[in-house]
């Protein structure tokens, strides 16, 4: 069995297409919103946070790495308090629509979906296939 790990690119591309209809966490219609406009969308936030995890980087690394890839990314405090701002019930409705998507698409060919959320408000998920 091998791990499929993705680019940034092709996670951001792919929470774009998973929360195109949803509303934004930190939306007004969430909730009211104190302080400052939010500059990066929580789409960029959490695309961060599973590019993250997925590839097992410190919060610096994951930042770095994506500004070397041509992306305008938030300062490294930012970003921390963004992640933890972002509701879990965000991540439970990404993970179910990755599974239903992975499962129908690839109906007989993938074997197992793992999530990881053994760190605090984290969740990564691991593609296994049968090559």
């Amino acid at each position: 069995m091998r791990r499929l790990r993705l680019d940034f690119v092709c996670i951001y591309r792919l929470l774009q297409t998973f929360l195109r209809n949803k509303t934004s966490p930190s939306s007004p219609e969430c909730e009211k919103h104190r302080g400052c406009p939010d500059i990066y969308d929580d789409t960029l936030i959490l695309a961060l946070r599973l590019f993250q995890t997925l590839w097992q980087l410190s919060y610096r690394e994951t930042l770095e790495t994506v500004s070397k890839a041509g992306f305008s990314v938030p300062a490294l405090s930012t970003y921390h308090y963004r992640i933890r701002k972002i509701p879990i019930s965000v991540l439970q409705e990404l993970l179910e629509q990755t599974g239903e998507a992975l499962f129908r698409r690839h109906k007989g060919k993938w074997r197992s979906l793992m999530v990881d959320g053994t760190e605090q408000r984290s969740i990564c998920i691991e593609m296994v296939s049968r090559d």
